[in-house]
């Protein structure tokens, strides 16, 4: 695992290059700062079942969440290489952000769909 720390502080960024406006925010790596990363898995845990989505298709597994509310993680690797989780936990009203580095090798590098 990756010692190096993520700057969710530097993670979105405005961006006026695409989508004609309809889309003025871009994602980039919390690690490098990279803006090529790809969307690898899609997982959202809820209190007793997991559900994940990635190119494969959508898998529904009994897990358990030891925090109130939903978690929503996007899973990504970037192309420099750096491979993490974006994860949005609610509770009690609130939302919060974390980021977690992830081993290259926990990560498939295909897009979760990709035309």
């Amino acid at each position: 695992m990756s010692d190096e720390k993520p700057a969710l502080h530097n993670m979105i960024r405005q961006t006026y290059e695409w989508g004609d406006q309809q889309y003025p925010w871009k994602l980039f790596c919390p690690i490098c700062g990279f803006d090529y990363i790809h969307i690898t898995a899609l997982k959202c845990l809820r209190q007793t079942d997991e559900t994940i989505v990635t190119k494969e298709g959508i898998l529904v597994k009994q897990c358990s969440n030891n925090m109130r509310g939903v978690k929503i993680a996007i899973q990504y690797c970037c192309e420099s290489g750096h491979a993490g989780e974006i994860i949005l936990q609610f509770h009690k009203g609130c939302v919060y952000l974390a980021h977690k580095v992830l081993p290259e090798a926990e990560v498939p590098h295909e897009d979760v769909w990709r035309d």
